[in-house]
């Protein structure tokens, strides 16, 4: 019997990043379980890191032709035509049982005719800006004033809300590892701290807050992670491979074991903000893309994290104000924890989401 098919339509960038890739393969990897084929339909200039990533995940891959530089291109609804088309040649061949888009610029002009060619549309999204027509529609974030809301005047009224940390595409490494995990305790030194901005840093923060360490008056033990798709990753090498107190590690696939082992973590505010929560880890978050300043915001008032703002707007001074704070007062810290764990206790992973949308087939599949 032919196996059933899973298309995923996203896209990567050194300025986009990679979370949008690394959560749909998270997603993909359970629907493998229920014996799906998955094939990624994505731009030509992911990254080697990326490519060989899907592919040896045992996953398809199959990019759409070059085209202008992200930077470049309007999302008008000439080019949002145009990716659709593009895209339908690419699957010409497949009958695709599940599509899962996970791409900001497209919206229900492509969701609408994309519908017309597979059973399930599932759309991944946390912006909350633009019209969608699909079956399922997941947004993982948290918001503390109905979340659901956000999305009243964007989807058609049959389109069923998988809304929360409930429903966050971690890895399963995460999960092992949470069952280890506890509140970070009142009292304990912050010694060790972990620097993490993600698949790709585009602005380069991993330097500046590593020099804001490094000149704090207590010596930290530094743990740099360093994303696949990181244009810096040589500077930052030449530039902290001196220091005994700064470890660097690149594109790893053990970033839950590192997280676990740090007292408190400085970093974005995009996917890693559930990695963290999920683990117990305290951060600091420096917004380096506009989707993130909401939810950064947001983890900020719940108490699961300190978000200083744009990273255009923190300087070295500003982390080291901050870290000087959470010294004078280590019970922040255990509260950061404790929140973050509260945050995600319902968490159970891709499961959840797959299970939701299997369950639903025969139903809310043909509602669209």
């Amino acid at each position: 019997m032919e196996k059933k098919k899973l298309v995923v339509r996203t896209d990567a960038s050194s300025s986009i990043g990679s979370g949008h890739i690394m959560r749909c393969l998270v997603a993909a990897k359970e629907f493998q379980k229920q014996n799906y084929d998955v094939i990624f339909v994505t731009n030509g200039d992911i990254g080697l890191a990326l490519e060989e990533l899907i592919q040896k995940s045992k996953m398809e891959l199959r990019k759409l032709p070059k085209a202008e530089k992200d930077s470049l291109v309007i999302w008008n609804d000439f080019f949002i035509e145009k990716d659709l088309q593009l895209f339908l040649d690419a699957i010409h061949d497949i009958k695709a049982h599940i599509i899962i888009v996970d791409h900001y610029k497209l919206n229900k002009i492509w969701e609408e005719k994309a519908k017309l060619f597979t059973n399930c549309l599932f759309v991944i999204d946390d912006l909350a800006n633009r019209e969608h027509r699909c079956n399922y529609l997941l947004d993982q974030n948290y918001y503390y004033n109905k979340p659901e809301s956000r999305y009243n005047s964007l989807i058609n009224i049959n389109c069923k809300l998988l809304l929360g940390p409930k429903y966050s595409l971690l890895r399963e490494e995460f999960y092992k590892l949470r069952a280890t995990s506890s509140t970070r305790l009142r009292g304990v030194p912050l010694k060790k701290i972990l620097v993490f901005f993600g698949g790709s840093d585009p602005t380069n923060e991993t330097s500046k807050v590593v020099d804001a360490l490094l000149n704090h008056k207590i010596k930290f033990d530094v743990d740099v992670v360093i994303g696949g798709a990181n244009k810096n990753y040589f500077n930052i090498v030449a530039q902290y491979k001196f220091y005994p107190n700064v470890k660097i590690y690149y594109n790893i696939s053990n970033v839950a074991q590192i997280m676990s082992q740090n007292d408190i973590s400085i970093g974005a505010g995009g996917t890693t903000t559930w990695e963290r929560c999920i683990l117990g880890l305290p951060s600091i978050i420096i917004c380096i893309a506009e989707n993130q300043i909401g939810i950064s915001s947001e983890i900020d008032q719940h108490g699961a994290a300190i978000n200083l703002g744009w990273h255009k707007d923190v300087g070295t001074k500003d982390i080291i104000r901050c870290l000087d704070e959470l010294i004078l007062t280590p019970q922040k810290i255990e509260i950061m924890s404790s929140k973050s764990l509260e945050l995600m206790k319902e968490s159970f992973g891709a499961k959840t989401v797959v299970q939701e949308l299997l369950k639903g087939e025969g139903t809310i599949w043909k509602s669209v």
